[in-house]
């Protein structure tokens, strides 16, 4: 079900506009909040919903730019654990 939902998601965000992007940040950042699943095929998934949202950003240097300060700042976090844990997720996933 988290992996339809996920691709869903990426489709949505994919035709956001650059004018509308502050509605669909948060929506953003959930999207960024399943790379670190601990379940590989939902990692899977959100990775490739990532790649489609920046692909479509592309077309506007604006939204690609708010895109990828969102992203900075996720990788800016704390680190999951090698297990992948399903408690840090719960823990450190808004």
């Amino acid at each position: 079900m988290a992996k339809g939902a996920i691709q869903c998601l990426g489709a949505v965000l994919s035709a956001a506009q650059p004018d509308a992007w502050a509605a669909a940040a948060p929506a953003w950042q959930l999207l960024l909040g399943f790379l670190t699943d601990a379940r590989p095929k939902v990692r899977r998934r959100a990775v490739s919903s990532c790649l489609e949202v920046l692909a479509a950003a592309q077309a506007s240097p604006q939204l690609l730019a708010l895109e990828s300060d969102a992203l900075a700042q996720r990788e800016s976090g704390p680190r999951p654990p090698q297990s992948w844990g399903a408690s840090w997720r719960a823990s450190h996933v808004d």
